[in-house]
């Protein structure tokens, strides 16, 4: 039988699981680097602010209306998960570690490299701030030629 097919102990029972162990030996250890501690707010705020434009802008109409409603409920289970993820990450992992000198340095690593940290949040933010550009816009067209 090879490795991958021998039965584990401790699945299912809340043990750790063999990658945890042996990152716990090795002393691997993942920094929290706060980029989402500034730049997530920014996201919330921008797609909050997208679609109310939308739903200011199709109040009138019904069926946009919903569609608007049904993407709030997207957003929202977006956003929640991964910060309910997080909370359990920070509680029951061990290498999660918060760090002083990684959340305030000047550079961050990525998977890329090395870059400035308003270089991140500016890649992190650019998007949710382009939606919310383009709803805007959309919002304006839609009212000046309805």
């Amino acid at each position: 039988m090879s490795h991958l097919q021998e039965p584990r102990p401790g699945i299912g029972h809340n043990a750790p699981s063999a990658d945890s162990e042996r990152a716990g030996r090795e002393g691997a250890v993942d920094y929290d680097d706060g980029l989402l501690a500034v730049a997530g707010p920014i996201m919330m705020l921008a797609y909050a602010g997208a679609l109310g434009v939308a739903a200011f802008t199709f109040f009138g109409s019904g069926d946009a209306l919903f569609a608007v409603v049904i993407s709030i409920g997207f957003a929202l289970t977006f956003f929640l998960v991964p910060l309910l993820m997080r909370r359990v990450r920070a509680a029951r992992d061990q290498r999660w570690q918060r760090d002083t000198a990684h959340r305030t340095s000047a550079m961050v690593d990525l998977w890329t490299g090395p870059i400035r940290r308003w270089e991140g949040v500016a890649q992190i933010i650019s998007v949710p701030l382009a939606v919310l550009f383009g709803f805007t816009a959309l919002a304006v067209i839609w009212t000046v030629t309805a």
